[in-house]
Parts: structure tokens; sequence; C-alpha cells
């Protein structure tokens, strides 16, 4: 099972390690899923380019992601999603491709954020 997360990243304050975070809560839940991070999309997109993080166009970032997003059978939204133009049409895109969608609790998701946070993760 191929896994998309999806999730506010601009002005969204800790981006990085709340899909990091994401990231080891569907493993937690899917161990042998294979999970498509966006943010590490970005760093790759970046590198290719030699450009500084979060510096290229954002249709570029919105073109990679979604070219991912449909290779995947599930899409995990992060609390605060509804918040983003970028995650709402991934998650439109999602269910338009009829793949499973399903958010993090707000409560399991604090749960993880705050233990990563204190344990230096």
């Amino acid at each position: 099972m191929k896994i998309y997360i999806s999730g506010a990243r601009t002005n969204a304050p800790d981006y990085e390690e709340k899909f990091g975070v994401a990231e080891e809560w569907i493993l937690g839940k899917y161990p042998a899923a294979e999970v498509v991070n966006p943010v590490r999309l970005s760093r790759e997109l970046e590198k290719k380019w030699c450009a500084k993080p979060d510096s290229l166009p954002r249709a570029e970032y919105l073109k990679k992601d979604i070219s991912e997003l449909v290779k995947c059978d599930r899409l995990v939204a992060i609390p605060g999603f509804e918040k983003s133009a970028g995650a709402m049409l991934e998650i439109n895109i999602a269910l338009a491709l009829n793949q499973v969608v399903e958010q993090i609790s707000s409560k399991d998701f604090n749960i993880a954020f705050g233990y990563w946070k204190e344990h230096g993760k």
C-alpha cells in the first residue's frame, strides 16, 4: 500500500516536523506501507534545481506532489488540512481517484507531536 500525507505547509509553523510525525503515525498503523511525504518531495525538487527550501514557485511543488499522489492508494490528512488550498486540492484528487482518505485525529496527532518534540526526534 502506498500512502500520501496531506496537510498545510504554507505559513504553517513546524510543518516539517508535523509531516515527520504523520509519517511515523502511518508506519505505526500500516507497517508495510510505503509513505509519500511531500516535504521530502519538496527537498528533492529543490536539490534538483539548486534552490533554497520553500523558494520555488508553488506550482512546481504542486505538480510534483500531484504526480506522486496519483500513484497512491490512500491519503492521510494531518489536522488543520482544511486551512490549506493545496491539501484540499490533494484530497479532492484522491477522492476523484477513489483512494481511501482518512484523517489523523487531533488527539492522536497532538500526543504524537508532543512526544516528538519532547524526545528531540
